[in-house]
């Protein structure tokens, strides 16, 4: 059992001082008490860890596209709790490598893409009035992904997240202060791939794909005005010739 020092030690690396609110709120009380066994097994490394997500996160776009969705959502959450372990053993760990955030990365955006995809395509085979807006999910959902990578890349300091650790003292798992401002991507997800299967009609599939279009044609729009200004920015300070 470790000591309440230790204990503080471990939070204050593996949780971000901000989060979204569903980690904050339901992952990481789960995570975290999951962590320490996965730090004593040094046989498992963050990166396997995003392979196993990628996998489990395979089977559940197979259970969206058959039309078991209450499955579907059940396994998604499975995948989103070990997308998030792997992160915090990286950090916990130091562990951390270019190879293994492209692994998350790359199974994140894949996973997601698909799961979105499978749930089209089943409300299409049900023929859903209106699930052709999966059509707009899909590119929205990949152009947000590519502008926020593109950002991160040519404008990241090259931290990546990691070393961000909270002020000394005790850590909280859950802390209204650790909670972003806004929904971000990650209720996005929530509400298409968990609240939307288990607790809504097929029917209203069009209107959670809507919905979800926009906000992801909102983020891409201010991620575009961000930009704009780091690069008038930039240039106003370039010296004169």
């Amino acid at each position: 059992m470790p000591s309440r020092e230790q204990h503080d030690l471990l939070l204050r690396h593996a949780l971000k001082p901000r989060d979204f609110w569903w980690t904050v709120i339901v992952i990481d009380p789960i995570a975290v008490r999951l962590l320490p066994a996965l730090v004593r097994t040094r046989w498992i490394s963050p990166t396997g860890i995003s392979l196993a997500a990628l996998t489990i996160g395979a089977a559940s776009v197979v259970s969206f596209a058959w039309g078991a969705l209450f499955a579907g959502a059940i396994i998604y959450q499975v995948r989103f709790l070990l997308d998030c372990l792997d992160g915090k053993l990286a950090r916990v760990t130091g562990r951390a490598s270019e190879w293994g955030r492209f692994v998350d990365l790359a199974g994140d955006t894949v996973t997601i893409g698909a799961a979105y995809a499978a749930l089209g395509y089943h409300a299409m085979s049900e023929q859903v009035e209106g699930a052709w807006t999966i059509l707009l999910l899909l590119p929205t959902f990949a152009l947000a992904v590519w502008l926020h990578q593109y950002q991160r890349g040519v404008w990241s300091d090259g931290s990546s997240g990691e070393g961000h650790e909270h002020a000394p003292g005790r850590v909280r798992v859950w802390s209204w202060s650790r909670l972003n401002r806004y929904p971000g991507s990650v209720e996005v997800e929530t509400l298409v791939l968990l609240v939307f299967p288990v607790a809504l009609p097929l029917d209203w599939f069009p209107g959670i794909a809507a919905i979800a279009s926009l906000f992801y044609l909102v983020s891409s729009a201010e991620v575009v005005r961000d930009l704009r200004r780091q690069l008038r920015t930039a240039g106003s300070a370039e010296p004169p010739e």
